[in-house]
């Protein structure tokens, strides 16, 4: 072997062939051997690969490819969910290979130096696998294929690998992992696609696209120059029509002009960066890394249209968008435990120019709050970039697109210590089946009806049957200290019972945007914290595990006032016992357990409409009854 390979990079680039048409035929097998066309509004976005041989390509209008393929099936692509779900069940399968830079739903760049370089420190490894191979001639001795590369059935007992050098050795390799990844693709998720072995990104991007469908191509180092000099410079990857009309007026349309320009030309007109990065590129050299780049930095929903000339007509755009934005927010949060700052509204006003303009405004509370509804939720969107919409264009405009969205991103847990600590331990408890989870205050009226409200819907049938709750409230000083509920699901004799004082209320409520991130806390028994506690106390005592047994010691809720209520567990009976001084009829058979509010007047009210699955709201002087003494009672019930 002429040299190590020890420094080189082997750079995957993968391209799932007509992926919406792809997507499409696979959950509906009928569809197979037929053309297919996805739309979008009036356009058809993509056609499969037997549409295209029959004269209808992407990007035309319905009416346009019914004209020339009257037997075109058309299929509705409007709804991205079913893409998403697909592209990500993709992407796991690639990660198991190396990093991923995902470029699209479709796209995406895998490094895998690290499995090429594996499988050569244990020797020559056997090479078994089919491919168009870019330079085959220089390895093998044989005529090559320049246009696209020679097809080749390569078996590594035919070639004197070490006669090789070390760079197209590694290439060789990386194409039989390419291989490899292609059939898990095909087998795990039956979607087939096109790759590109080479050197770069920008290479293996190139490569990716010379043989398609469902083919490979390796571009060895000795045709690189070759391959790339006759492309147009628009083919080089970030190259977009600013850019390339730069070019043009530089005298530049193929790469091979690109080489004739110099560095500081390229970095006058386009800045240093860029300049440098064309240069390097029109050589075949690209070293920027392969980066996953984790989730999007916004999440958005839009749509394009004919006109959109009324405030009413744009609105009735939003309400189709809204749900989904909401539908999305709601999924990124699980996955990722982030919450968005900022809510985005962008559009397009018809016209020669197609820049978009886009404002920004503080995202409202409600959009993530729990305590709503979906529908609720995307009411609020609506109102919210309606009024932006009257803002910054009156009643008067003429849109064609409409883009809503939320950006600038945020983990939800805080860079204290003890949450760190706290949330790590939630984790490591398993993942009980979640019920949604609700945050009220004392001081929010709206939300405290709300929860009302919903307190008592049915409960999430999980494997314990049973329901998590967390409940930290203030017995102290009740003009000070905050009054906040967070449930959840778990399992049977999970209770957190967390006090908290005014100076450490973030740290209660990060926790509780963990729980909503779907975080789920989990002891052997249920754990009692008293009013003294400070978090890092509980976080300490969460992490060592010493809680109280509130299944045996009865009594769960310790207050200075005697009067009010105190709440008992059988453990035999699916039962929950109110017991006050002032009533024996305070008994309620409880079938799955509920979160109840109650004082010691009118506890026997309030327990029969528990009785009942009802909850009734504190009356007016329930409330000034509660603010004259230190604090109120509140519990959550936890029984199988």
């Amino acid at each position: 072997m002429a040299d190590s390979p020890i420094d080189i990079r082997v750079i995957a680039h993968f391209d799932i062939d007509c992926f919406y048409a792809q997507s499409e035929v696979l959950r509906c097998p009928s569809l197979r051997g037929r053309p297919v066309g996805v739309t979008q509004k009036f356009l058809v976005v993509t056609t499969n690969y037997i549409a295209r041989s029959l004269g209808v390509p992407k990007m035309v209008s319905i009416d346009e490819a019914k004209k020339v393929l009257p037997a075109l099936v058309l299929v509705n692509g409007e709804d991205l969910t079913p893409y998403r779900a697909e592209s990500k069940q993709i992407m796991a399968v690639l990660g198991r290979y190396g990093v991923v830079q995902r470029s699209g739903l479709d796209e995406g760049a895998v490094d895998i130096t690290a499995q090429v370089k594996a499988r050569l420190q244990c020797g020559f490894p056997a090479l078994s696998f089919s491919s168009h191979i870019l330079g085959w001639e220089a390895v093998s001795g044989e005529p090559g294929n320049d246009s696209g590369g020679t097809f080749v059935n390569v078996d590594s007992t035919k070639l004197e690998l070490e006669k090789i050098s070390g760079v197209d050795t590694a290439l060789l390799v990386g194409s039989q992992v390419v291989s490899e990844m292609r059939s898990a693709i095909e087998k795990e998720t039956g979607f087939q696609c096109s790759c590109g072995v080479a050197q770069n990104k920008m290479l293996a991007k190139l490569a990716s696209s010379l043989n398609k469908p469902s083919k490979q191509t390796c571009l060895l180092s000795g045709a690189v120059e070759r391959f790339i000099a006759p492309l147009p410079a628009r083919k080089i990857p970030g190259v977009g029509r600013q850019t390339e009309a730069i070019l043009l007026d530089l005298g530049v349309q193929t790469i091979t002009d690109l080489k004739k320009v110099s560095v500081c030309q390229l970095s006058e007109r386009l800045g240093a960066r860029i300049g440098q990065f064309l240069y390097d590129a029109c050589r075949g050299r690209d070293y920027t890394p392969v980066l996953d780049k984790g989730p999007p930095k916004s999440i958005t929903v839009e749509d394009s249209f004919r006109n959109c000339t009324t405030l009413q007509q744009a609105e009735g755009i939003l309400r189709v968008l809204a749900p989904d934005l909401i539908k999305r927010l709601d999924e990124d949060r699980v996955e990722t435990g982030r919450r968005p700052k900022s809510l985005t509204l962008k559009w397009r006003v018809q016209g020669p120019k197609w820049n978009f303009i886009s404002v920004s405004t503080d995202l409202p509370v409600e959009l993530l709050s729990p305590s709503l509804s979906k529908e609720q939720r995307a009411a609020v969107a609506v109102e919210v970039a309606s009024r932006l919409l009257l803002r910054n264009l009156g009643h008067s405009f003429h849109l064609v697109v409409l883009n809503i969205g939320a950006t600038n991103f945020v983990e939800t847990s805080t860079s204290d210590p003890a949450v760190r600590d706290i949330r790590s331990f939630l984790q490591a408890q398993g993942n009980s089946p979640r019920k949604e989870l609700k945050v009220t205050s004392k001081n929010d009226a709206r939300a405290r009806r709300e929860s009302f409200k919903t307190m008592t819907s049915a409960l999430p049938a999980g494997p314990t049957g049973a329901v998590l709750g967390l409940n930290f409230s203030a017995v102290a000083d009740s003009q000070k200290t905050p009054d906040t509920h967070i449930f959840g699901s778990g399992h049977v004799g999970d209770e957190y019972q967390l006090s908290n004082s005014s100076d450490e209320e973030d740290g209660w409520r990060d926790l509780a945007d963990q729980l909503k991130s779907g975080v789920r806390a989990s002891c052997p028994t249920a754990t009692n914290f008293t009013q003294t506690q400070s978090y890092k106390d509980v976080s300490d005592q969460l992490q060592s595990q010493q809680s109280t047994d509130l299944l045996h010691s009865k009594s769960i809720f310790k207050t200075s006032h005697p009067a009010k209520l105190k709440q008992f567990f059988v453990e035999n009976e699916d039962v929950m016992k109110l017991e006050s001084p002032d009533s024996q009829r305070a008994g309620v058979t409880n079938t799955g357990g509920l979160h109840f509010r109650t004082q010691t007047a009118g506890s026997s009210r309030i327990a029969n409409s528990i009785a009942k699955r009802e909850v009734v709201p504190e009356s007016t002087s329930q409330k000034k009854k509660r603010k004259s003494r230190n604090g109120t009672l509140d519990a959550f019930v936890i029984r199988k």
